[in-house]
C-alpha cells in the first residue's frame, strides 16, 4: 500500500498524504491511550487519502480548500466507496498566543442499489428508495463543521476541539452503536447520514524541560432521529443507531533520554446507548444502558 505520493507547485498539492484535518496537530491532545480520548480518533480511521488541496496565504493567517478521496468512509450501503470527493475548507487565524481554526466538510454518497449485498438486510437489487426501482444511482450529502483552538493559558496550554454535523469526516469508527460506520440511514424512502459530535477539551503544562501533565475531557455522540422499527429487519441496520461516549485521560508524561520517553495515565471510558437503540451482539440484540471501563497504563516512546 502506497502511504504518501504528492506533489506540489507553489501553494499546490496533488496526489495522496495526510487529510487536510490533519496537517495541523497543534489541537490533539497528549495520551498514552492508544484508542486516545473519544472525539478525537474518529478522524484516524484513514488519515491518508488522495486529493487535490489549495493554499492561500494571509499573512500569519491562511485559507485552505480541498477535494478528498472519500477514504474514511466505510463501503456504501448497495456499493463500491463513495465515488464523490469530500470538499473541505478552513480558515486560520492566529491571535496572539491563540490559534484557531474555523472548518468544514461536505460528503456525498454515491449508491447502486445493484452494488452488492449489505449487512445482511439489503441484498443486490434491492429497492433502497421505495420507487419501484433496483438499479438507481442514488446520491445524498452530509455536513460537518467545526472549530480546533489552541491557546497559552496560565503555565500551560489550552486546546479545545468540536465537530457537528452530518458525515463530513471520517466517520466516527470510534463509536459504532450498531451497522455499519458509513453513516448512512433509511428514513422512509430517503436517505440521510447520521448527525454525530466530538468534542475534546484538554490542558497540558510542563513541569519542567523534561516533564508535563496533561488531562483530557472527550465526547463522542451519534443519533440518527429515526425510530427504530419494531423488527430490526424492516430498515438498513445502521439506522438503528444511537448513543454517546465520555472519557477522562490524566497522565504524566516524562523525557528519560534523547528520544525515549515515559509515561503513566489513568483513562476511564464509559459509553451510554440510547433506549430503543437495536446494538448487535453476536447476533442477539443487546438492551440499553451505560458500560465504563477504567484503566492505569504504563508506556514508553522510543523514536529513532
Amino acid at each position: 500500500t502506497v502511504r504518501h505520493a504528492y506533489g506540489t507547485i507553489g501553494n499546490l498539492l496533488v496526489g495522496r498524504t495526510w487529510g487536510t484535518v490533519l496537517t495541523d496537530l497543534s489541537w490533539v491532545p497528549t495520551a498514552i491511550d492508544a484508542a486516545g480520548p473519544y472525539g478525537v480518533t474518529s478522524l484516524f480511521s484513514d488519515p491518508r487519502m488522495s486529493q487535490v488541496r489549495y493554499t492561500i496565504p494571509m499573512g500569519d493567517n491562511k485559507v485552505v480548500l480541498a477535494a478528498e478521496e472519500n477514504s474514511g468512509v466505510d463501503a456504501a450501503i448497495a456499493g463500491d466507496r463513495p465515488t464523490l470527493p469530500r470538499i473541505v475548507g478552513y480558515y486560520q487565524l492566529m491571535a496572539g498566543p491563540a490559534k484557531v481554526q474555523v472548518l468544514a466538510a461536505m460528503t456525498t454518497w454515491q449508491i447502486n442499489e445493484g452494488g452488492k449485498d449489505v449487512d445482511d438486510v439489503y441484498t443486490a437489487g434491492s429497492d433502497i428508495d421505495g420507487n419501484g426501482a433496483d438499479d438507481d444511482e442514488i446520491t445524498f450529502s452530509g455536513v460537518m463543521y467545526g472549530v480546533n483552538a489552541v491557546a497559552g493559558v496560565g503555565p500551560g496550554t489550552l486546546k479545545f476541539h468540536y465537530y457537528t454535523g452530518q458525515g463530513g469526516f471520517q466517520m466516527n469508527s470510534i463509536l459504532t452503536l450498531g451497522g455499519s460506520s458509513l453513516g448512512a440511514l433509511l428514513d422512509g424512502e430517503d436517505l440521510k447520514a447520521v448527525n454525530s459530535t466530538d468534542i475534546t477539551l484538554s490542558y497540558s503544562m510542563k513541569l519542567d524541560d523534561m516533564s508535563s501533565v496533561n488531562a483530557t475531557y472527550g465526547s463522542v455522540a451519534i443519533n440518527d432521529d429515526v425510530d427504530t422499527p419494531d423488527d430490526p429487519t424492516d430498515a438498513f441496520c445502521s439506522g438503528c443507531v444511537g448513543g454517546s461516549g465520555n472519557s477522562i485521560h490524566i497522565n504524566y508524561m516524562r523525557t528519560i533520554a534523547p528520544g525515549v520517553d515515559w509515561g503513566v495515565e489513568y483513562a476511564q471510558k464509559s459509553i451510554t446507548y440510547d433506549d430503543n437503540t437495536w446494538i448487535v451482539e453476536a447476533g442477539d440484540d443487546a438492551e440499553s444502558g451505560t458500560a465504563t471501563n477504567s484503566a492505569i497504563i504504563f508506556a514508553i516512546n522510543i523514536n529513532f
